[in-house]
């Protein structure tokens, strides 16, 4: 019979929750049932399965996937050949479950984060991981890619850990890139550093070019003057030693000047006395 639409669904929840109570006990023989199965398989699997064998697994998300049993691997520590999946080594459980179903344990948590994330600030950095696991827990027709790139997402960010090689690679890779990118704050500090260097070759730049405007206004000065001192020596008959004694004097002073120019300038500590 179909469920008006009407109905909230916490109301729909403790329908099933009584109607699962209601079948317990067929469920419950079922388990006994399975869990016994699995025992009489694993005993003759320790005895016939050989090494290096592929077998089809079933994942807790219902997704198929192989497994290799007893394969041969060195380990990367020690050196030595150890074995994988081995099952002629060590104690196993058989285990069975008839509680409720992985697709309804997802929805559930779909339900819940979606409700916490309704209640969270736009701002708040939590918002982000928890719409990264609600993505990882819907299905929909199209979606394998993307939530591929979200799963990546969470293992690079740390929200989710790694379930299989493949994604240890994924996380591996990105810790190596990341060591192998500069520190912001280096890159910042040597950003600072440069600035520095070229407000301080400005003002360097700036500075030399000042006294080149006041030592070419000097020349200029000391050109005028000579001029003026060769004028005046025409206009009042002024003998030719006396205009070149004072064309020399004005010469000394233009050399003493450039000397003054060239030399590096003094910081305040020198010109104070010891």
């Amino acid at each position: 019979q179909q469920m008006p639409s009407n109905i909230a669904q916490e109301t729909v929840n403790n329908l099933m929750n009584r109607a699962d109570m209601a079948s317990f006990i067929y469920l419950d023989n079922m388990a006994k049932s399975l869990k016994r199965a699995g025992e009489v398989w694993l005993s003759m699997a320790r005895e016939v399965y050989g090494s290096e064998r592929e077998v089809r697994i079933v994942n807790e998300d219902g997704s198929d996937d192989i497994a290799v049993l007893s394969a041969q691997v060195v380990d990367r520590q020690t050196g030595a050949v150890v074995a994988l999946n081995d099952l002629s080594v060590g104690r196993y459980d058989v285990t069975v479950d008839v509680g409720p179903s992985y697709t309804a344990r997802r929805d559930a948590t779909v339900s819940v984060l979606t409700n916490v994330l309704s209640s969270m600030l736009p701002t708040d950095p939590m918002r982000q991981a928890i719409q990264g696991i609600i993505l990882d827990n819907i299905d929909g027709e199209g979606l394998d890619d993307f939530k591929e790139y979200n799963r990546n997402q969470l293992l690079i960010s740390g929200i989710a850990k790694p379930r299989n090689e493949k994604e240890q690679q994924i996380v591996q890779q990105a810790q190596m890139a990341a060591q192998s990118q500069p520190n912001p704050e280096m890159v910042l500090a040597q950003a600072q550093m440069v600035a520095a260097q070229a407000e301080a070759q400005k003002a360097t730049n700036e500075t030399a070019q000042t006294q080149i405007k006041a030592f070419t206004a000097q020349q200029d000065a000391m050109e005028s003057q000579a001029n003026t001192v060769y004028k005046l020596a025409q206009a009042r008959n002024i003998d030719d030693k006396a205009v070149m004694e004072a064309i020399r004097l004005l010469k000394d002073v233009a050399e003493s000047q450039q000397q003054q120019f060239q030399s590096p300038p003094q910081s305040p500590a020198d010109l104070m006395p010891s």
